[in-house]
């Protein structure tokens, strides 16, 4: 391949996307390290993900593209004006994503066609590959084969991009020397990556009351409804930090969990990157977006078990939800405890 010195990589960039794209931007970086790489985004709010990219040593600059096809033209057009010698089309692929590809790649763009995403605009990329990979990070892995760049498992280690300071006194003083700590994340009101108040409830309850477990729950501002409904349920109220502490924080935080319970978002991929013992709930989400983590358990509605239904088979309801029983998280957890935790 000629040389390359403008890359353009198209990506979300909320943080379990800047999470899981990090492998990708990482070796692309290390190979053509003089290259220019932009993420280029489906405009949204401003996310953490997105200040953890601009920050990052790989990336320089996030782009966003408005959804208005009228006030995308003239940022489409100056991105060709940028004649990038690479675009990349990054998962999830979309119609839109592999327009916007072949419109500013000037027949330059690569794309990818996956068991779960099946591409029908695979006529629009110069170059693809089929990808079976089982993670976002699978994927971006043939990625970079398609290239010719040669990996193995040890270049595709997640890492939080840019840079988290440490807050080690803070963590002290919320963990003490408590002997089993749970972190747990409930996320919002979501269909799809929601479980229900009545499930998450009776699970904390039971933690609680075997191990004696000190929990302690996480998350952003979206997530306080959902937080508040579910302790208003536990017989035995947990700590409650969602929406109180920073990124930073938080980061610094999950490195003293002796075990996390989540739903699938941006934390359980913070968790991935520290390797931490995880049950993720997940009612209907993309398969490649499951954690990237060996000593992770993925519970997912029967319902959603196979590929290319979720997450949008149209036939998310609350009945997904309820297909997650109890019994089998909290066998997950007695497993986890055996395995990791008791010494």
């Amino acid at each position: 391949m000629k040389k390359i010195r403008k890359i353009a990589v198209i990506k979300g960039v909320h943080i379990g996307d800047a999470i899981l794209s990090v492998p990708l931007l990482r070796n692309l970086k290390k190979n053509f390290p003089n290259a220019r790489i932009d993420i280029i985004t489906e405009e949204c709010p401003i996310d953490i993900g997105e200040k953890l990219l601009r920050n990052s040593s790989y990336v320089s600059d996030v782009i966003s593209v408005p959804e208005n096809i009228l006030k995308a033209i003239p940022v489409i057009l100056k991105l060709r004006m940028k004649h990038y010698d690479l675009v990349i089309d990054g998962f999830p692929s979309t119609k839109n994503t592999a327009l916007l590809s072949f419109l500013i790649g000037s027949g330059k763009n690569i794309g990818y066609v996956s068991k779960t995403l099946k591409n029908k605009y695979i006529f629009l990329y110069k170059k693809s590959i089929f990808s079976d990979g089982r993670y976002v990070v699978g994927i971006d892995s043939d990625i970079l084969k398609l290239l010719g760049i040669t990996i193995d498992k040890k270049d595709m280690v997640l890492e939080i991009p840019g840079n988290l300071t440490e807050y080690e006194k803070m963590t002290k003083e919320i963990v003490g020397t408590h002997g089993f700590v749970v972190g747990v994340h409930i996320g919002k009101d979501l269909l799809g990556r929601r479980w229900l108040y009545e499930s998450w409830a009776d699970v904390l309850n039971y933690v609680q009351e075997k191990y004696h477990a000190k929990i302690i729950i996480i998350g952003g501002d979206q997530d306080i409804e959902n937080t508040e409904k579910v302790i208003a349920l536990m017989e035995k109220k947990p700590l409650n930090l969602v929406n109180k502490i920073s990124l930073n924080e938080t980061w610094a935080l999950m490195k003293k969990f002796d075990l996390f319970l989540c739903v699938n978002g941006g934390p359980v991929h913070m968790a991935s990157v520290l390797k931490k013992p995880t049950i993720c709930i997940t009612i209907c989400t993309w398969f490649e977006w499951d954690p990237y983590n060996e000593n992770a358990v993925v519970i997912r509605s029967e319902k959603c078990k196979e590929p290319g239904k979720a997450p949008n088979c149209g036939r998310v309801s609350k009945n997904c939800e309820e297909d997650i029983d109890t019994r089998t998280v909290k066998k997950e957890i007695d497993n986890l405890y055996r395995k990791y935790v008791k010494k």
